[in-house]
């Protein structure tokens, strides 16, 4: 009967001083090795930390100025112009000289940061801009038409977004043109989960108003009663809103 072999530290060989061995990811390794494999980890530890920290002071400091602005101070309104006017130029110039570094966030946004001007040249700068960025291109909105201003998009930006946000927790399946209705549906139904009442909300009240009055012809009906009433709000809010949302979105992200 063979013996089982098991795993050893390596004898080390022509060497008088005894060396102390780690087994790490599979391998022996020595404590020199061991120690370096540390101070690599605790390296890379420290960029991320200097990372957030510039980060975090970032947005700490432009969430700052904009309030001082607020203020109707024109000195902090100037700056938070000028800081605005460098920031649109440097990312725009990383675009142009280094587009592999951007391409992964343009092309999931609906919109982007540029100058707008009441001159030809600069409305023509901005599409070829658009064009370079692929704006959108590899997202999950479609090209077809729709209005971010209009309160059904509006909600269903909303609603997808949350979809987007509980997709692990929900089990969703990856999202396409197919079964983007039951994103959809997931996210409504959590929406009422959450105490809103669509037919309450004024953002969305407004959507239900043409259902109101109409005759519940499917219920045998001649005249609405309170509760038929707020059912066909609802439903007619749950209409446009779907609507919405299947023009807004194409299908999974590229």
């Amino acid at each position: 009967m063979k013996k089982r072999t098991l795993h050893r530290q390596p004898r080390q060989k022509e060497q008088k001083n005894e060396t102390d061995w780690y087994f790490i990811g599979g391998k022996w390794i020595t404590a020199e090795e061991r120690q370096a494999k540390i101070s690599r980890l605790e390296a890379d530890i420290s960029r991320i930390e200097e990372k957030l920290r510039v980060f975090e002071h970032a947005l700490k400091m432009s969430a700052v100025l904009t309030q001082l602005a607020k203020t109707g101070d024109e000195l902090f309104v100037k700056t938070l112009h000028l800081i605005t006017l460098e920031m649109v130029s440097a990312l725009n110039s990383i675009a142009e000289e280094q587009p592999e570094i951007i391409l992964p966030i343009s092309r999931r946004q609906i919109a982007w940061p540029a100058f707008i001007s009441r001159k030809r040249a600069l409305k023509a700068s901005n599409a070829k801009l658009m064009e370079a960025l692929q704006l959108g291109e590899g997202g999950p909105y479609s090209k077809r038409q729709w209005q971010l201003s209009a309160r059904s998009t509006q909600a269903a930006v909303g609603l997808f977004e949350t979809a987007r946000l509980h997709k692990k927790e929900w089990d969703l399946p990856p999202l396409t043109e197919k079964n983007k209705r039951a994103w959809f549906e997931a996210s409504w139904k959590y929406m009422l989960k959450e105490g809103i009442v669509p037919e309450e909300t004024p953002s969305l009240a407004q959507l239900g108003k043409s259902a109101i009055g109409k005759r519940s012809i499917s219920r045998g009906m001649s005249d609405q009663t309170e509760g038929m009433r707020r059912d066909d709000v609802r439903a007619e809010i749950k209409r446009q809103l779907w609507n919405a949302f299947d023009r807004l979105i194409a299908g999974g992200e590229k």
